[in-house]
């Protein structure tokens, strides 16, 4: 779980670097891909998905990339 919620982090991470690097921002295809895929996995966190979901319907990717930190607290296993 501890890679998946990683990836999870570096999806969100690299999409607000790419939002702040251009001034039209759209989502990227790596991110609707990372989504696809992450919806595939029977233990991957409904919750996260609909986060992503939201982003992708037009949400801000900001309102995850500030929780980034919370998320990893609450989801990874030490």
């Amino acid at each position: 779980m501890n890679e998946i919620i990683d990836l999870f982090s570096k999806a969100v991470m690299d999409e607000f670097d790419a939002k702040r690097s251009i001034s039209e921002y759209m989502v990227t295809e790596n991110f609707k891909d990372f989504r696809d895929g992450v919806s595939k996995i029977d233990l991957f966190p409904r919750d996260l998905i609909d986060r992503l979901d939201k982003v992708i319907k037009g949400g801000l990717i900001e309102n995850i990339a500030y929780d980034v930190e919370k998320i990893e607290a609450k989801y990874k296993k030490k």
